[in-house]
């Protein structure tokens, strides 16, 4: 689901075949979008906590344990996949109203082009002097970008490296599994944000469900989605969409709006808008099924690897199926 919390005051087969040919165009469009969003510089602070290699992937050290997937280049592409895909659904990168000087927290930044792209968008004269701050555990983020932003080392659990009421907005995108105390997390944003500012929360429900019963209750990608979430809450770190609009209300916000779109699996929808969506979900699903389950099924339910391998490789192949109707909810 896509959520959009706003709080105005402190008080209150063939198919496979044309998916791998749309992927290379894909990725040969998403390399040159990174680079033509990026300027000149200083970097990132910190670069003391070296990658370790599990699995097979890359894996970021600090607050080890904390973040159970990949940070690697195969991990890098899979969230600019994800990010250009929700800023193809959601019709643009927020959706609140922001003054020309805003402040923009970027909750879990990835690889920082959520924040990169707003402060290209919200820094285009010396007269806006915007700034956007990206907190991650891993620091994946480029080093040429816009002059507004700057990216640091952090968990976004623990206190932030910022003042209370400094942002206009925070942004939190694609945190389930990653968040073992949301109500906290809500807390801690709505101190921090302006009185009259927004949070946005934007969150992938990894559940594949169908409308019309094409997707059978035995199917691989449900077998895939229950055991993932078993591991997920087993590990404390749940990938569920909790009560959000309760605990916001009980964090402090108030006129919470909730909107859903659903992302096809693939490009199995008549409707022109989710073949679109669909076509970048196949994508981004190719490249995140490994990294969604190695840890979980390996480190949580005792998978050997060789057989996590070829769930994979199978998941591949089914969410390729344009005769199943399968989506998630965003």
């Amino acid at each position: 689901m896509i959520h959009l919390f706003f709080t105005r005051t402190r008080a209150s087969s063939p198919g496979e075949k044309l998916e791998i040919n749309h992927r290379r165009q894909i990725i040969s469009f998403q390399v040159a979008f990174r680079m033509v969003t990026m300027s000149q510089n200083g970097g990132t602070v910190g670069t003391e906590y070296p990658d370790y290699t599990e699995h097979g992937r890359q894996y970021g050290s600090f607050r080890r344990g904390r973040y159970l997937f990949p940070v690697d280049e195969l991990e890098k592409d899979r969230l600019d996949i994800f990010h250009h895909l929700i800023t193809k659904a959601r019709g643009g990168l927020w959706e609140v109203p922001l003054p020309a000087k805003s402040h923009v927290l970027d909750l879990g930044t990835g690889t920082g082009i959520w924040a990169i792209d707003v402060g290209d968008e919200l820094y285009r004269n010396e007269d806006q002097k915007a700034q956007v701050l990206g907190l991650d555990l891993s620091l994946i983020q480029p080093k040429l970008i816009p002059t507004c932003v700057r990216f640091e080392r952090a968990d976004v659990e623990a206190p932030l490296p910022a003042p209370e009421q400094t942002f206009d907005l925070v942004h939190i995108q694609m945190l389930l599994g990653s968040i073992r105390d949301w109500p906290d997390l809500y807390r801690k944003s709505f101190r921090h944000i302006k009185p009259g500012g927004y949070i946005e929360q934007v969150e992938i429900e990894w559940i594949p469900r169908s409308d019309d019963n094409t997707l059978e209750s035995n199917s691989l990608l449900v077998f895939w989605g229950e055991n993932l979430r078993r591991a997920m809450h087993r590990y404390g770190q749940p990938i569920d969409i909790i009560d959000t609009k309760k605990e916001l209300h009980a964090a402090g916000f108030t006129d919470i709006t909730e909107k859903m779109i659903r992302l096809p699996t693939n490009p199995w929808s008549q409707n022109p808008m989710e073949e679109e969506l669909g076509r970048w979900f196949n994508l981004g699903l190719t490249h995140c099924l490994e990294g969604l389950t190695l840890a979980p099924f390996i480190q949580v339910e005792r998978w050997p690897k060789h057989e996590v391998d070829r769930l994979v490789d199978d998941l591949k192949k089914e969410i390729c199926r344009l005769n199943v109707h399968a989506y998630c909810r965003m």
